[in-house]
């Protein structure tokens, strides 16, 4: 029994078919492309299955009419579903069609070993487990391995194996070609052990429950999570030398952190941790007409001991959403978006006792642009940062941002309509794997109510 006001007009175009052009035909084994394409909802983030085909050996698909509006596709080999070589997004009824997707097929083998041995079984995931552009291979008894991509450049590389248990996320991974198309990588790991023990606070082992593990002082896309098996325990190997952070999580409940210093070659006692019940926050996202609906809310408790343990939730039709988190937790990092109001980030102070966390957006915003060297078609490149009054945004969030507006996000451009006026910094990270060195360049700048600001850098030199 809410109106919501839309701020811009509604635009009606004709459903018109998509067009897809593949470059090669087919796969390099002589099988079909498998095209998968979903329809967008801007508002709900939701998408819809629209078709799930193959293409045919012209390299040319068409579909039914469709109608206007934000589609992605996902193309892969049809032998193997587990595999998506690229991801694109569209708007159509704007952009021109066809389609065409060009790959040039690049073939990188190498081994992958763990201090001077071999890994056998190891599952490499180019483009990580679950990316939007992904190939996978195993390595073999020698730990050799061999494996198509649709492209060289710079790919997250995931690896895991059974025995001894390996896992570990590299972010990136320069792959670069010869003239014939081959290229050479060899992964080789630190010989390093995380060993854990989880349980409550009974000295049980819990029914199922996850241990974080994060680098500190490193890139921070390269954490992972492990499950914990029926005793209670988690062990893996190949993180880099350093200092870690420890928490696990597990029925409805969380530990304290625990920072570990990892050494290679050496076998360490393993690490306890407790879950301790959570606290409940629940509070409301409100503007300066009423309670907002539909909102989406990312928020990072601040603890005494660390920060982290993010919460996303969507607001009920009175605008109220509840948090879980630590009882440690003295505050939150926030950052909220609903349509038709400016996007929001800021800190709260955690709540009194039976207080809610009320969280107000901003009457008005202005116009954010920022250019980072390199191109990505989802604008979420690992090597950039946004910050507004000292707070980073969430990749994923400022590129739905930008969709759900109607503004494409490609080749490292991003138009950000109705951000909230502040102080904004955009700084490129030079990443050095082997020495740790993280080197930034950086730009700022102020946004005020109905401006526009425009951020632009070149990467920083080593």
């Amino acid at each position: 029994d809410q109106e919501q006001e839309i701020p811009e007009p509604l635009v009606l175009r004709p459903a018109e078919p998509l067009q897809v052009m593949v470059s090669p035909a087919v796969a390099p084994d002589g099988t079909p492309w498998r095209l998968e394409v979903r329809r967008e909802d801007r508002a709900s983030l939701a998408s819809d299955d629209v078709v799930a085909t193959n293409i045919p050996p012209s390299g040319w698909w068409q579909s039914e009419p469709q109608p206007a509006g934000l589609y992605s596709l996902n193309l892969g080999p049809a032998n193997d579903e587990r595999q998506s070589w690229v991801f694109k997004e569209i708007e159509l009824g704007i952009d021109v069609m066809p389609v065409v997707i060009e790959m040039e097929i690049v073939e990188v083998s190498g081994t992958v070993s763990l201090g001077d041995e071999p890994v056998a079984a190891a599952e490499l995931w180019f483009g990580s487990r679950h990316g939007a552009e992904r190939a996978s291979t195993t390595t073999d008894d020698l730990g050799v391995y061999t494996c198509l991509l649709p492209r060289g450049g710079s790919w997250a590389v995931e690896l895991e194996a059974p025995a001894p248990p390996v896992k570990r996320i590299e972010p990136q991974v320069d792959i670069t070609p010869d003239a014939e198309g081959r290229a050479v990588k060899d992964f080789e790991i630190p010989n390093t052990i995380v060993k854990v023990e989880v349980m409550d606070e009974a000295g049980k082992p819990p029914k199922h429950a996850i241990v974080q593990v994060d680098p500190l002082g490193q890139h921070e896309a390269s954490g992972l999570s492990l499950d914990v098996d029926a005793d209670g325990y988690a062990e893996v190997r190949g993180q880099e030398p350093g200092t870690i952070n420890l928490i696990a999580r597990g029925d409805g409940k969380e530990s304290r952190p625990a920072m570990v210093r990892l050494l290679e070659d050496f076998d360490p006692p393993r690490i306890s941790l407790v879950l301790e019940d959570m606290h409940v926050v629940r509070g409301r996202l409100v503007s300066a007409t009423g309670p907002v609906a539909g909102g989406q809310i990312l928020a990072f408790p601040i603890s005494r001991e660390r920060t982290g343990s993010s919460n996303l939730v969507v607001t009920e039709p009175d605008g109220t959403f509840e948090i879980r988190t630590a009882e440690t937790t003295v505050g939150f990092e926030v950052q909220a978006w609903a349509y038709g109001h400016p996007y929001h980030a800021g800190r709260y102070a955690m709540p009194a006792e039976k207080e809610e966390l009320v969280i107000e957006l901003p009457p008005d915003g202005g116009m954010l642009i920022v250019q980072t060297p390199e191109g990505d078609d989802r604008w979420a490149p690992a090597r950039s940062t946004v910050r507004v009054d000292d707070i980073t945004l969430a990749p994923g969030f400022l590129h739905r941002w930008a969709t759900s507006h109607g503004a494409m996000a490609t080749d490292g451009l991003l138009h950000l309509p109705n951000m909230q006026p502040g102080a904004y910094q955009l700084c490129w990270l030079n990443i050095s794997t082997q020495l740790g060195d993280r080197l930034s360049s950086c730009t700022q700048g102020t946004l005020g109510t109905g401006g526009t600001l425009t951020l632009e850098l070149e990467p920083a030199r080593d």
